[in-house]
């Protein structure tokens, strides 16, 4: 008897807060998430960019260790020795190339794997909350419906009671 009281605009304006109130709500869910990407993101490319240098500082090492110690070793040699040294030291130089570039394209490798396991999440959750708004807009229908038929019973009571 309660319901029958209230103003016919409070339902809607119930349904209105409601609405909103979700919509409030998946705003957040998804400021949060974008948060925390931008977060991954961000120290995804510091782990990267300290790991790239700190293996750039060893391979420099190891390349002029290695060089220093056959320059040392050849001094005594001829000019053909020396050569041959040199012509070593370049491909060690190539071959340590090729290897960091293996080695980045493996990292980006990694990081494009992540960010699409990152973006399957978000559109995991964008259908999630698609289908909890396609819920709620059902169980919404139902309310209505069944606001209705006790609009209707209403109006028959007091039809009664005004006969009667």
């Amino acid at each position: 008897m309660a319901h029958s009281r209230r103003r016919p605009g409070h339902r809607a304006s119930s349904l209105t807060r409601t609405r909103t109130a979700l919509r409030r709500e998946i705003r957040a869910g998804n400021a949060e998430g974008r948060a925390h990407t931008d977060r991954m993101i961000a120290e995804m490319r510091a782990e990267s960019r300290q790991y790239t240098a700190e293996r750039i500082a060893e391979s420099r090492t190891e390349a002029r260790q290695y060089t220093d110690e056959r320059i040392a070793e050849s001094r005594a040699d001829t000019d053909r020795t020396i050569a041959e040294m040199r012509a070593h030291t370049e491909r060690l130089i190539v071959e340590q190339r090729l290897e960091l570039r293996r080695h980045f394209e493996v990292v980006a490798e990694d990081l494009g794997g992540r960010m699409a396991l990152l973006a399957e999440g978000l559109a995991g959750l964008d259908q999630k909350v698609d289908r909890f708004r396609a819920e709620v807009a059902t169980e919404f229908r139902r309310v209505d419906q069944r606001f209705l038929k006790l609009e209707v019973r209403v109006g028959r009571l007091e039809q009664l009671l005004e006969r009667g």
